[in-house]
């Protein structure tokens, strides 16, 4: 078969609204740590 399933979106909206639980908090959680780890690691301009 080539092409979309005609069902994909039933499919495919579930399975992103599931990654945006995962991810968003996570990206909340990293950019703090990512921020600092640069800050420590580079010097100011």
């Amino acid at each position: 078969m080539i092409g979309f399933h005609r069902d994909v979106i039933s499919f495919w909206m579930p399975a992103w609204g599931i990654s945006w639980l995962i991810a968003f908090p996570t990206l909340l959680g990293a950019t703090p740590i990512a921020r600092g780890i640069v800050r420590a690691v580079t010097r100011p301009a």
